[in-house]
C-alpha cells in the first residue's frame, strides 16, 4: 500500500505542484501502523511560497487523494506545505528549543507546543518516512534537525534517548 501512496502523491505533485523540491510521508502510514481512521501525513517542500489559491487547490486535491486511497484526511491539514526557508527558521526557532528542553527534562509537552507547526516539522524530519521526492535540500534540512536535537541534548555523539523521542512524538523504525 505504501508504494501506491507514494506513486499517487508523486503524480499529484507532477500535475499540480511542479515547484515542489521534495516530498515525504511521515506518521502512521510511514511506520506501517495506519488504521481505518488514519490520514496520510505528507510534507511538501517548496522552492518558494505558493499563492493562497494554489495552496487551497493543493490541499483540496490532497483531501480527495487520501479519500480515494481509503484514508481519512485531516480537513484542516491534509498536507504540510513549507519552503526551505520556513523549515530552516522553524528548526532554529524557540518552539523547537523549548520542546526539546521539556522532553529532556522528562516532561510531557504542553498541548499547544506539541501541536505547533515547528514541532511537527521536527517530528516529520526525524521520524520514519517514505520519500516521495528526494532532494539535497531535504537531506540538508534533515541533517539540521538532527544537529538541533543533538545540540539541545548536549551530546552530539550519542543518539537521543527513547524517552526524549517519545515525548517529542518522533517515531522511528529502529
Amino acid at each position: 500500500m505504501s508504494g501506491t501512496v507514494v506513486a499517487a502523491i508523486d503524480q499529484l505533485l507532477t500535475d499540480q505542484a511542479r515547484d515542489a523540491v521534495a516530498a515525504f510521508v511521515y506518521g502512521s502510514v510511514a511506520t506501517g501502523q495506519a488504521g481505518p481512521s488514519s490520514d496520510v501525513d505528507t510534507c511538501v517542500l517548496l522552492a518558494q511560497p505558493v499563492s493562497t489559491a494554489a495552496a487551497q487547490r493543493l490541499r483540496a486535491s490532497f483531501v480527495q487523494l487520501q479519500e480515494r486511497l481509503g484514508y481519512t484526511p485531516d480537513p484542516d491539514y491534509p498536507v504540510e506545505l513549507f519552503t526551505v526557508q520556513q523549515i530552516r527558521a522553524a528548526l532554529l526557532g524557540h518552539k523547537v528549543t523549548h520542546a526539546i528542553e521539556q522532553a529532556r527534562a522528562g516532561e510531557e509537552l504542553e498541548p499547544e507546543l506539541a501541536e505547533a507547526d515547528e514541532v511537527e516539522i521536527l517530528r516529520a524530519l526525524l521520524g520514519s518516512r517514505l520519500t516521495v521526492r528526494a532532494s539535497p535540500q531535504l537531506d540538508e534540512l534533515t541533517a539540521l534537525a538532527n544537529q538541533v536535537l543533538a545540540q539541545q541534548l548536549h551530546r552530539a555523539s550519542t543518539p537521543p534517548s527513547r524517552q526524549v523521542l517519545r515525548v517529542l512524538g518522533i517515531r522511528r523504525d529502529n
